[in-house]
């Protein structure tokens, strides 16, 4: 019974592990997250410090009036 207990816990921490790669890997790189309230994650923009919502958090990374001239988006 316990081992079955013990493999549930890997399998959740596999689960876990593979879920916060992937949020980082498909997360904008001009996009961080500045902390967690009751409504969400709070996520920021790194050229002007802005507050993005979920809503224009791809038009903002892209589009963003300080972001420099010459910085490409990730490929892929």
């Amino acid at each position: 019974m316990t081992y079955l207990i013990v493999l549930g816990l890997v399998v959740l921490a596999g689960i876990a592990a593979l879920w916060w790669v992937a949020r980082l890997v498909f997360s904008p790189r001009e996009i961080y997250r500045k902390g967690r309230t009751s409504f969400g994650d709070v996520m920021c923009c790194r050229h002007c410090d802005a507050v993005v919502t979920k809503d224009n958090i791809q038009e903002h990374g892209a589009n963003c009036p300080k972001r420099p001239p010459n910085q490409s988006e990730r490929p892929g």
